[in-house]
């Protein structure tokens, strides 16, 4: 079944100057592409050590003798981590629509 299917692809004609083009843009959106979940994964490996160092640490036996119920500490902790990660989603999303901005459409 296997040798069939092989057959079918080797008997269509597919410029070569086509996967040649498109090789330089692949790459590009490959590398693009990377970049954009890497900001989310450093994103997310700096919230959580800041939630480790801010309350686990040090720095956490500090925050804690402060005069406020620790579900307040949380909650701040939580709310400052979601706007970090909305931040970031914004900025992944900005420069999508960057990317794909046509300035010949739109600005004629």
């Amino acid at each position: 079944m296997q040798e069939k299917s092989m057959e079918v692809f080797e008997k269509m004609p597919v410029p070569r100057a086509v996967f040649k083009n498109a090789m330089p843009a692949m790459v590009a959106m490959l590398v693009y592409g990377s970049l954009v979940v890497a900001v989310m994964v450093v994103t997310a490996v700096l919230v959580i050590q800041r939630f480790y160092q801010g309350l686990l640490k040090d720095e956490g036996y500090l925050m804690f003798t402060l005069p406020v119920q620790p579900w307040q500490l949380l909650t701040s902790k939580l709310a400052a981590a979601v706007i970090v990660c909305l931040g970031s989603c914004i900025v992944g999303g900005l420069s999508v629509l960057v990317i794909a901005f046509d300035s010949e459409t739109y600005l004629t």
